[in-house]
């Protein structure tokens, strides 16, 4: 799940002037009752932007002490596109009121709407540096460190958000998810297996659990996991097509089959659900049954290259080469470099 730093509005700019920030310090309030600075605010509270800005370069120049015209401009400037001039003025407002988190947070923000990832980190690592406990900049940080690639700072960022925010089941998935984008599974699956025990009626949590535990073979496991996923919430059909997965990969295809026609009695016209019987049924050398599930996998999706490739299979094996041809062919139609589908149409020639 993602988090979005929501821009303030009328709260977020009553704080500039207003709100102690926990652990923050409360910024002194403005002196002078300019009208102008009254109109740029209001008009940018009420999201008209475009025509926030000429008011709000007016406030400015009129007021260059002003933090209220300053970051009103900067936010207007930002919500219309102009990312590098809205960059400057909200500089100009920090160079006011250095303590602005609120102001801080939009212009990382604008930062990484111009992709630069490394001057939003700087900015959130200055909230943080005043206010450790800032969750909204920890959550955007490690999300930027994501986005960068950068997945060790990324994990550390989203282990503090946990920290600050434990009972905020996302955000284990969250961590979990940099894991295994690193390739660390061992920690993405005790992650995951830490979340199930906290969480245990969370049925997205057990889904991921179940199906990093599918990845990494524990097949029974995964199985009772997704199981639990449809005790808790019955419409999780995914998790009775992985549970059918989790049976064929073990072997055990009748518990497959048994779990399959569960999944299509309940989500008919499931090309994958027909395309994993074919394979069943081709394993076992049936492959008029094979055949038919294949058709029927198709059927369902016509752009379903991989089911085109095993109808090629199949029919090759009946001897049906002409068919097997055709069938490859459509594979190549929809996935010109599918290797499989090229190696075996040459085989027929």
């Amino acid at each position: 799940m993602r988090y979005l730093v929501v821009m303030a509005s009328i709260i977020g700019i009553l704080c500039f002037i207003g709100c102690v920030p926990p652990g923050g310090v409360k910024p002194a309030a403005e002196t002078g009752t300019d009208p102008m600075i009254d109109e740029c605010f209001n008009l940018t509270s009420a999201n008209r932007f475009a025509d926030a800005i000429p008011v709000c370069r007016a406030a400015v120049g009129a007021n260059p002490g002003s933090f209220i015209a300053h970051a009103s401009l900067a936010r207007a400037l930002w919500e219309t596109g102009n990312f590098e001039e809205s960059e400057q003025y909200y500089r100009l407002a920090l160079e006011i009121n250095p303590e602005a988190i609120q102001t801080r947070m939009e212009l990382a923000s604008a930062l990484k709407s111009m992709n630069d990832a490394g001057g939003a980190i700087a900015e959130y690592q200055m909230i943080l540096s005043v206010q450790p406990d800032y969750i909204a900049a920890v959550i955007e940080m490690a999300q930027t460190y994501e986005s960068m690639g950068t997945l060790d700072s990324a994990a550390d960022a989203y282990q503090r958000a946990i920290g600050l925010q434990p009972d905020n089941d996302a955000l284990y998935l969250d961590l979990a998810g940099v894991q295994r984008k690193a390739r660390q599974m061992k920690a993405a699956r005790e992650t995951l297996a830490d979340a199930a025990q906290r969480f245990p009626n969370a049925p997205r949590v057990i889904y991921s659990y179940a199906a990093l535990l599918q990845d990494v073979k524990r097949y029974p496991e995964a199985v009772r996991q997704y199981e639990a996923v449809i005790a808790l919430a019955g419409d999780y059909q995914n998790a009775r097509y992985n549970i059918a997965v989790c049976h064929y990969s073990s072997g055990n295809y009748a518990a497959a089959e048994k779990a399959l026609t569960v999944f299509l009695n309940e989500t008919p016209g499931s090309s994958s659900a027909h395309m994993l019987l074919g394979q069943i049924a081709y394993d076992r050398n049936n492959y008029t049954a094979a055949e038919r599930e294949f058709r029927r996998a198709i059927q369902y999706d016509p752009d379903n290259g991989n089911a085109w490739v095993l109808l090629g299979n199949v029919l090759r094996s009946q001897g049906d080469k002409d068919g097997a041809k055709e069938a490859y062919r459509q594979a190549l139609r929809i996935n010109p470099r599918d290797s499989v589908a090229k190696k075996n149409l040459k085989r027929l020639y």
